[in-house]
């Protein structure tokens, strides 16, 4: 009953939250480039099927959601609603998952309740949720978390080959998907150091398939974003890691404080060997949280597992190999969040059992719990709104960060302004 109740209930939070998002349009912001203006989702063939599994689209490797775009536009054409619909769906799909991975992996209903409404309702989700483009999100993330639960389920069932099967062919339609679903294979080590099964070399025999599948997909995603890489090769590794550490801080803020979210953020700008205060200062950040958890992790394995989660699943996105020109973006945090969402559920309810039996203390913690559950799915709300068009969404960026330099906000806002000029006349 407490697991129905608990489904019942996210799904009708989940879904309050991002309604604003189905009366969202398009944007001038990949969608043109992945739905609108996209020859290769126009019609469902085998050749052309063909052609999205064996070719490079916008120097990325993701044929399963370009078959996902091609099926789409079968149904509902250049009708945004319906995209936008199943993006929804897909959301809810996976925070049902959450819920039922750590149900498997922790055991504790109310845990696995307060991780996936926090996943489910966190604005730093409405990037993936409310943008048209960011199918590939929510997509590899079902299949991810999918592949995880399967993994969850072999390992208590005693070792199903049947179910070890799906969880790999399951990691594969992930990785189709989008190649950020290589963090699945550290996670899978993860998942055993939880469950305090030992590394031995019959676990390392199980990854092997998992390891080649990353591997293979971490080399197609390197070839086809080979264009897409900076030139950074003045900067020296311990620049990249001060780069990556202001990424983790970032997305640490962000999560815990979601407030002026952009689709696009300013960050300090590196010349010759300079390197800004703030990367500086975020090493110095990580660094000390690494200590603490060495410290802390004697008293508990949980520490260990959310940091590491959120660590190895937003490693990709932490610009070692440098990607574009977008260092830091809310859709990368969709699935690594899920490492802080189960640290902050467990020290929720570990205060709950601090309180004991005190009822006062019980009611005003409890009461706390809603109020943030109650603000994050406000803001998701009100987030969903800045994606209703493009006008809206570079209009949004201007407000919040015009002062700095995003010109592209700028440049795609005034793309739309001639638009509009042109359809007046």
């Amino acid at each position: 009953m407490r697991i129905l109740v608990s489904i019942c209930l996210i799904s009708v939070i989940v879904t309050v939250s991002f309604i604003p998002s189905l009366k969202n349009g398009f944007v001038n912001w990949d969608d043109d480039q992945y739905v609108t203006q996209n020859p290769l989702i126009r019609t469902l063939s085998l050749p052309n099927t063909k052609k999205v599994f064996s070719s490079f689209y916008a120097c990325n490797y993701q044929p399963l959601t370009l078959l996902s775009y091609a099926f789409e536009y079968r149904f509902f054409g250049l009708n945004p609603r319906g995209y936008h619909l199943t993006n929804l769906i897909l959301h809810l799909l996976n925070c049902f998952c959450v819920f039922l991975l750590f149900l498997l992996i922790g055991g504790n209903v109310a845990a696995a309740f307060i991780i996936a409404l926090l996943f489910g309702i966190h604005p730093l989700h409405v990037e993936s949720v409310a943008w048209i483009s960011g199918l590939k999100d929510v997509l590899f993330a079902f299949f991810y978390l999918c592949a995880l639960i399967a993994y969850s389920k072999y390992l208590a069932l005693k070792r199903s080959t049947t179910i070890y099967i799906l969880s790999v062919f399951l990691f594969i339609l992930s990785a189709l998907s989008k190649s950020a679903a290589i963090t699945l294979t550290p996670v899978l080590f993860l998942i055993d150091y939880i469950k305090d099964r030992k590394c031995d070399r019959a676990a390392w025999i199980e990854k092997i398939p998992f390891i080649i599948v990353s591997l293979i997909f971490g080399f197609i995603a390197l070839v086809s974003q080979s264009a897409a890489i900076r030139q950074d090769g003045a900067f020296s590794f311990l620049a990249k890691i001060q780069v990556a550490c202001y990424g983790v801080v970032f997305y640490m803020v962000k999560l815990l404080v979601p407030l002026n979210l952009s689709c696009l953020y300013p960050h300090p700008e590196m010349s010759g060997h300079f390197v800004p205060w703030p990367y500086s200062a975020a090493l110095i950040v990580v660094i000390v949280l690494l200590i603490a958890v060495f410290f802390l992790c004697r008293h508990t394995k949980k520490i260990v597992f959310g940091s590491c989660f959120f660590l190895l699943a937003v490693f990709p996105n932490l610009q070692f190999v440098p990607l574009g020109a977008i260092i830091t973006a809310d859709r990368y945090t969709y699935i690594p969040s899920l490492g802080l969402f189960f640290l902050i559920a467990f020290f929720c309810l570990w205060l709950l059992d601090k309180a004991g039996r005190n009822k006062n203390l019980r009611s005003a913690l409890l009461s706390v719990y809603i109020l943030v559950a109650g603000s994050l799915g406000l803001l998701t709300w009100n987030r969903c709104m800045a994606w209703e068009d493009g006008f809206t969404l570079w209009t949004d960026v201007i407000d919040k960060y015009g002062g700095e330099y995003i010109p592209i906000a700028y440049y795609n806002r005034g793309v739309i302004y001639m638009d509009m000029r042109q359809d007046n006349f």
